[in-house]
């Protein structure tokens, strides 16, 4: 009765297969008896964890063990449906079998014991509820061992969707159910301690049912950071009169996370880039990610008032890079980390958190990069399980963002746990990529922080100064600020509100007195020029889209007063006492400049 399957089967002769048949095929559903049953044989079902388990649900995939069996040998797996039907185990679920042999009553596969008489054979459910019967029988079609597994009704409650952790108290419960009969009518839930069994929880406790749903606003227990459990019930019947309950449980681990804070004005910033270069980063891999922050850099300098710096971690972090707007030091800082060592999370906060504040009344951004879980904390570092890692960057987390330090998470891959990743930023500060995406999602990234912008950097001789008031005149958007001053490097961004796909912006300066205007331009990113000079105290025209990041240099120059006894300009020479001498003002000779 052997036949070829995806499982690996052996292939004998036709005729010992048709001999072997005429026996076997009336075994296939004749009663077992402890006389064919070889006494060392047994067998039993687990989920894909390999965690025992003898109840499933529909398209579930049962591992069927077996062990004690003889070595190097080939077996029938037969699976008799509650329905009586035989199918194999690749979802298929035809009940006839046209591969080789004879018998059409059924469909089974054949696996190969090894050396030391174990095998698992994977059998996947169709929603067929009720007992299933499992038989294994040997090249003479003899029953060796026999078991039964069931797929039965089934309920599941999830927190948060599953989530691993959790910053929040108030959660929501996902219900799912499935199985014969129809829909249950009723649930109910309650808070228990971790490791409490919801099986064994007095009725006393559980409250009220309710009328099934498939979600449900709770509110965890309180108190320290730590896991939390919740168990549920759902039952048939008349609401508060239960029949056929089911139980099912979840837990999270929860964090106590402090809130993200805003970007009161997402362009202009102090930023920390966060880099992992462990190990799990082969140097193809590094390579993707030292371009990707090279573009992430210019797009932001130097056409915005941002200064970044730069932090490595593995085993532990390092500053490489101080707050600087020098494009080749930051070009140079990102391509320095080589890849090896482990993942530390905690260590590359603290390092981050230390290089603020280098400026005031700017922005405060980590961008926080990794590709793996962690698994070191502290510097010295030292092995911790992931919880523990995590739980340590997330208090480093909570302290950098008390600091009104906003922390973006970049996930990078499909080897980590995005959860995590949440648990230091928030759910709305995490951005999954992987290697071959990441240089279009860090321009996705600058683009969200300063998309839309207009920044004036304003000179006096080619200085930076503060204080010189500027407004945006703006058709088909509204601009933020309306005007306003720039700040102590000189600098003031236009954050443009499009109402459409474009706005047009005349940029203004309120002139001060004794200076006169000498220049002033604007340039896209890529350095080509927009806007026109009216040659007074604007520059007008400027055509801004959504994706646009535009940055505008006005010019001053002081107007000369000459015989003020005030050197104004280096080019102001001097009437020694009304001689004229062409001698430049220097100081001790102010009182005799009389012209220029």
């Amino acid at each position: 009765m052997f036949k070829k399957s995806s499982t690996g089967l052996a292939k004998m002769s036709s005729l010992f297969v048709i001999l072997v048949l005429l026996t076997s095929i009336f075994t296939i559903y004749t009663p077992l008896t402890s006389s064919t049953v070889v006494p060392t044989a047994d067998m039993w079902t687990t989920d894909i964890d390999g965690t025992p388990k003898l109840d499933f649900r529909p398209e579930e995939t049962v591992y069927i063990h077996g062990a004690g069996f003889p070595a190097e040998s080939f077996f029938d797996i037969v699976v008799i449906r509650p329905d009586g039907t035989i199918v194999d185990g690749s979802a298929g679920f035809d009940p006839v079998c046209n591969e080789e042999g004879p018998l059409l009553d059924g469909c089974y596969d054949t696996v190969l014991s090894d050396y030391d008489g174990s095998f698992i054979y994977q059998y996947i459910l169709n929603g067929i509820y009720g007992t299933y019967h499992v038989n294994a029988f040997d090249d003479q079609g003899i029953v060796v061992s026999s078991m039964t597994f069931t797929d039965h009704t089934w309920s599941d409650v999830d927190i948060n969707g599953g989530d691993v952790t959790t910053g929040f108290l108030d959660v929501t419960l996902s219900i799912a159910w499935s199985g014969e009969g129809g829909d249950p009518t009723q649930m109910r839930f309650v808070n228990v301690e971790p490791g409490t069994a919801c099986t064994t929880l007095p009725i006393t406790v559980w409250p009220a049912w309710e009328p099934i749903a498939t979600e449900k606003p709770w509110t965890l227990l309180p108190g320290d950071a730590g896991y939390r459990k919740v168990c549920m019930q759902t039952a048939h019947g008349i609401l508060g009169t239960p029949d056929r309950l089911k139980q099912a449980d979840d837990s999270i681990l929860y964090f106590i996370v402090e809130p993200n804070p805003e970007l009161e004005q997402s362009c202009g910033l102090d930023m920390v880039l966060v880099i992992d270069s462990s190990g799990s980063i082969n140097s193809s891999e590094l390579g993707q990610m030292k371009d990707a922050y090279e573009d992430f850099v210019t797009a932001f300098l130097p056409a915005t008032p941002t200064l970044i710096g730069v932090v490595d971690f593995d085993t532990t972090a390092s500053v490489i890079q101080t707050f600087t707007d020098d494009v080749p030091t930051l070009i140079t800082a990102v391509n320095t980390p080589t890849s090896g060592g482990y993942t530390n999370w905690q260590d590359a906060l603290v390092k981050a958190h230390g290089m603020f504040d280098p400026r005031d009344n700017h922005p405060d951004l980590i961008v926080f990069a990794s590709d793996g879980n962690p698994n070191r904390q502290g510097n010295p570092a030292v092995t911790v399980t992931e919880q523990e890692a995590v739980q340590a960057a997330v208090v480093e987390a909570n302290s950098i963002k008390s600091d009104g330090i906003r922390i973006i998470a970049l996930g990078i891959g499909t080897d980590l746990d995005a959860d995590n990743l949440r648990a230091i930023s928030s759910h709305d500060a995490l951005i999954t990529s992987d290697f071959g995406d990441l240089a279009q999602d860090l321009a996705d990234l600058a683009l969200e922080l300063c998309g839309g912008t207009i920044t004036v950097r304003k000179l006096v001789d080619g200085v930076g100064v503060p204080d010189w008031e500027y407004m945006a005149d703006v058709v088909g958007g509204t601009p933020s600020p309306l005007s306003g001053y720039t700040d102590q490097d000189g600098y003031i961004t236009f954050d443009i509100d499009i109402s459409d796909t474009t706005a047009d912006v005349d940029v203004i300066e309120t002139l001060q007195g004794g200076y006169s205007l000498d220049s002033a331009s604007c340039v896209r990113r890529d350095q080509t020029s927009i806007g026109t000079f009216d040659g007074f105290d604007s520059v007008d025209g400027i055509t801004i889209g959504l994706n646009n990041i535009i940055s505008c240099e006005f010019n001053n120059i002081v107007e000369a007063s000459c015989g003020d006894g005030e050197i104004n300009q280096q080019s102001e020479q001097c009437d020694d006492n009304g001689a004229n001498t062409d001698t430049p003002c220097t100081p001790g000779y102010e009182s005799s400049c009389t012209y220029c």
